[in-house]
């Protein structure tokens, strides 16, 4: 694996990228996803996607489940034709042990995905081209998580990641330092090894009673917080349009200049259906080492679904939402409508937007 797999495409331009999107967008339409009954308490939460090397496409769904004891639900088609994707040609199906998987992302290969339970919440890092392997790292924060963007950047002059966590209107900031499949390996087998040791010491120490020396993590993240922050309208000047500005999904794009952007994909009721609108916000770390966003400077665009279910069930950000940069650097909104349906091959109508 080169260190690439593990990094964002960069976009030259965000800002003109982000206006040139397309308003009205582009319907796609999958079928033979696994399909849930109760659909008026299950429904699609995140939609990610990544590209390979080699073209092959991979489509992400995270889904709420309503029963009591039941854990969500993280749905993975996938298909080696990227100008082909009505037809999928495999499936994977995992069960989480949380409930409520939200608004995901990639960056690289790597997908990264918020469960929330009451006000905790983990975030779980997949290898989205090897999703029914183990998880790569499980992550405890002490608030929500509806949502999430990730992204690499340059932080003190080291390649890192940015993560933003959506906790309804409020916004988290931490930093970590990248992955990869060569430090995974190596963590995993500085941990095996200690634990091998730590229970042979168990049983023969050199010193009755004497305590066992901690084991090392198993993680190759290091998450630090860096704040928080908040979009609503006037607050800190925010020029946004609306008084709580809380998404089903985020994502964070990086510019080759070396500049972190947000996109904040929000639906707002109109009528009988729902109006959907991105908003485009700069982030950068102030010189005490905190997150800031450019909130007087907030680019906002109206999007507008095409195809699929109509009203508020259709393909809006208010269900599976989220954002890719393709292979060439052009920025691709995404979302999804609320429900698989069981028509026929059990289809789920999505709508892309691109420049």
């Amino acid at each position: 694996m080169t260190q690439q797999s593990a990094k964002s495409v960069k976009v030259k331009g965000v800002p003109a990228h982000f206006n040139n999107i397309s308003e009205r967008g582009f319907h796609e339409k999958f079928t033979h996803l696994n399909y849930y009954p109760n659909i008026g308490v299950h429904h699609v939460q995140g939609y990610a996607q990544y590209q390979d090397g080699d073209n092959k496409m991979y489509y992400v769904f995270t889904h709420s489940m309503g029963a009591l004891r039941e854990t969500g639900r993280i749905q993975v088609a996938y298909n080696t034709n990227a100008k082909n994707t009505k037809e999928k040609i495999g499936h994977v199906e995992i069960k989480p042990t949380w409930k409520h998987p939200g608004g995901c992302q990639c960056v690289g290969k790597f997908l990264f995905v918020p469960f929330e339970k009451d006000n905790k919440s983990i975030v779980n890092v997949y290898d989205v081209t090897k999703i029914d392997s183990d998880v790569l790292e499980s992550h405890s924060f002490n608030h929500k998580a509806g949502c999430l963007g990730i992204v690499d950047f340059k932080y003190g002059g080291k390649d890192s990641y940015l993560l933003i966590i959506g906790d309804q209107d409020k916004y988290y900031a931490y930093v970590s330092n990248i992955l990869s499949d060569e430090e995974i390996s190596k963590v995993r087998q500085a941990y095996s090894e200690a634990l091998t040791k730590r229970m042979f010491e168990k049983f023969t120490p050199a010193k009755p009673h004497t305590p066992l020396p901690p084991l090392p993590s198993n993680a190759v993240l290091r998450f630090s917080n860096i704040g928080s922050f908040s979009l609503n309208k006037g607050t800190y000047g925010s020029v946004v349009d609306v008084e709580k500005l809380d998404c089903q999904g985020i994502g964070l794009v990086a510019d080759v200049d070396g500049s972190v952007y947000m996109i904040a994909l929000h639906s707002r009721g109109s009528g009988t259906t729902y109006a959907d609108w991105g908003y485009l916000t700069k982030l950068y770390i102030d010189s005490t080492g905190n997150i800031k966003a450019e909130t007087n400077n907030i680019k906002s665009r109206h999007f507008q679904n095409e195809g699929g279910i109509s009203g508020v069930d259709g393909t809006h950000f208010r269900w599976g939402a989220g954002v890719r940069v393709a292979p060439d650097g052009n920025i691709c909104l995404l979302a999804t409508s609320r429900n698989i349906i069981s028509a026929g091959n059990h289809k789920l109508d999505t709508t892309y937007w691109f420049g």
